[in-house]
């Protein structure tokens, strides 16, 4: 019998499908020509202001982040000569932005409501960004940025334009929503409420339990990957959690449909930036093993959810050929006349 072919499994659902197809559609400074990101980094602003002026929200909120983060660039590439910072750049641009928005906009309970989770949010999510980037040292995501100037200030602009679209939901009630005073007594802020805390501890947990599982091993040397606690459920229950955290926002900011921007934007900056980029690392280090595909194929990508225990056994595949075992102690006939 030859040897055993790799398994390749389609993935276990829609949302497996669309960030494995997105993975072949990846740009980066080796596949695409600088002048198209040139181009989006220029239309990015433009197209920002065009929708802060459409739904009547305060042009500073696009301009802000945006400005900021290309001046981080100039700072990241050409001075420190590193994009450690990418992260953390992005939670403290945040934060004053938050405040400065609660500062200057119409009050109320609802207001300081979503202040309130959007600032505690930004605060957890700040320290551990902060805190992981200084244990490491490193981090491979935006290693290759620093190769090409022009995919790097994209990368720059494109988190401005993150906290821009991210925030939908806070400059809208601090800014566009009449404001609210018998807010506590709207079903929508106590399920709020609820919706954000899951979120929140879901992703703190699952955060945790990766940064153990981490410090077992030195960075980039693991021979396996985690399958302990929240990550049994989900191969992302971090993400998942980021995800509700900001559908929790949106339900206690009253559920406006422009504020749906937030969640919205949340799960798809997410699928397509780093899910997608952590899904393709793993698929190159460890895809085709059965193990592997058979966890991939029976754990829910991002939602946490009952483990479907032996789906990935039921599809292996041997190159051998499948040849019919000789019955014991038959004989041809013309075995026999010889």
């Amino acid at each position: 019998m030859g040897p055993r072919k790799k398994i390749a499994y389609k993935g276990s659902g829609w949302l497996d499908r669309l960030q494995k197809d997105a993975q072949k559609d990846e740009m980066d400074h080796t596949n695409t020509n600088p002048s198209f990101f040139v181009f989006l980094t220029v239309i990015q602003p433009i197209v920002c202001c065009g929708i802060a002026h459409w739904f009547e929200i305060p042009l500073e909120f696009a301009i802000l982040p945006i400005l900021s983060h290309l001046v981080m660039f100039f700072v990241s590439h050409y001075y420190l000569k590193t994009c450690n910072f990418f992260d953390i750049t992005g939670e403290t641009t945040f934060f004053p932005l938050i405040v400065y928005s609660h500062w200057s906009g119409v009050g109320g309970t609802r207001s300081t409501l979503v202040t309130v989770l959007s600032l505690i949010w930004c605060t957890r999510l700040g320290i551990f960004l902060g805190w992981r980037i200084m244990s490491r040292g490193s981090d491979w995501r935006f290693d290759k940025l620093m190769e090409a100037p022009a995919y790097n200030c994209f990368g720059w602009v494109a988190q401005g334009t993150w906290i821009f679209l991210q925030g939908f939901a806070i400059w809208h009630t601090h800014h566009i929503a009449p404001a609210q005073s018998d807010v506590w007594g709207d079903w929508r802020s106590y399920l709020g409420i609820v919706v954000w805390a899951v979120g929140m501890g879901c992703e703190h947990t699952a955060d945790m339990q990766k940064t153990a599982w981490n410090a077992k091993t030195k960075s980039g040397r693991q021979t396996t990957w985690i399958r302990e606690g929240l990550w049994k459920y989900s191969r992302h229950p971090n993400f998942f959690g980021e995800n509700t955290n900001w559908l929790g926002i949106f339900i206690a900011s009253g559920c406006h449909p422009v504020a749906f921007v937030s969640p919205f934007w949340s799960w798809f900056f997410l699928v397509f930036t780093s899910l997608m980029l952590l899904e393709k690392r793993l698929d190159k280090k460890f895809g085709g093993k059965a193990e592997y595909e058979a966890y991939k194929e029976g754990t829910s990508v991002l939602v946490p959810w009952f483990v479907r225990e032996g789906v990935g056994e039921k599809k292996k595949i041997s190159s051998g050929r499948n040849t019919p075992k000789r019955k014991s102690g038959s004989r041809s006939k013309a075995s026999k006349s010889k």
